[in-house]
């Protein structure tokens, strides 16, 4: 067969091609392939999407793609941020699959096992009613990582981070962000490993409140107002209307008594 095998791109670098990659392949923003299921509630169903948008992700980014000047390329690793709200309403049958992925590691992989015990966990039914927050993010990463072993892409966890917010009517709930990488391999050997860091609580980032004036939250506001230039741009290109500035929606939600 003529012609060359597509260059392998790493997501994550620079480069003169990056802006015909970023129109050449899905989810792309800047330098960062992310895609974000959520803000998405327990119900099984939604939790069910999430799984089924992170296995066509890993199936899609193993496609060559084509730049807009016709070079080929293909994604070997990238980085993913997955977002997902987290509340008290889990159903049941949600609560016992996650509990049987974490049974069946415990009884699978000694030192899961052992990592299990060094944290005092011995029954799952008291973790999960306990420490809901704490059971959702030691064990819903798992799936990912099955997904990844099935897929065959090697799995690495970035940061897990989360955050306290409250709903429209004064209830708390939070969003968890599982930011990963996958690079792609003949065979996951990464599977334990990422499994085993979600159980680190300390390996976990508290997301504190921030004004959106001040500090961090300035650093935030103006990297918000970048993605929403950025989607303004495009907006303007194809007709559509375009977003507002973030500070004066914030403002304005305030006004309109959301707990933002």
């Amino acid at each position: 067969m003529g012609g060359s095998a597509p260059r392998q791109r790493d997501a994550r670098a620079g480069g003169g091609a990056g802006h015909e990659r970023r129109r050449a392949v899905p989810f792309v923003h800047g330098s960062l392939y992310a895609v974000t299921a959520g803000p998405i509630a327990w119900p099984r169903v939604h939790v069910q999407r999430i799984h089924a948008a992170v296995d066509k992700l890993l199936e899609w980014q193993r496609r060559p793609g084509k730049t807009a000047s016709g070079d080929e390329f293909a994604v070997s690793r990238f980085v993913v941020a997955i977002t997902c709200r987290v509340n008290l309403g889990t159903p049941a049958d949600a609560l016992a699959r996650l509990k049987r992925i974490v049974e069946t590691n415990r009884t699978d992989y000694a030192s899961y096992r052992q990592a299990l015990h060094d944290r005092a966990v011995e029954n799952l039914d008291l973790w999960a009613t306990d420490s809901p927050l704490d059971f959702f993010m030691s064990s819903w990463p798992k799936e990912i990582a099955r997904i990844a072993r099935q897929k065959s892409w090697n799995i690495t966890i970035r940061d897990h981070a989360f955050y306290e917010r409250q709903n429209d009517v004064g209830e708390d709930y939070h969003m968890v962000c599982l930011v990963v990488e996958f690079e792609q391999a003949p065979i996951c050997d990464t599977y334990l490993s990422a499994v085993t860091t979600c159980l680190d609580a300390s390996a976990r980032t508290e997301i504190p409140r921030f004004e959106a004036t001040n500090g961090d939250g300035a650093v935030l506001l103006q990297n918000l107002r970048e993605i929403v230039e950025l989607r303004n741009t495009r907006a303007r290109d194809v007709g559509r209307s375009e977003l507002p500035d973030p500070l004066a929606e914030i403002s304005r939600l305030r006004l309109e008594g959301l707990p933002i």
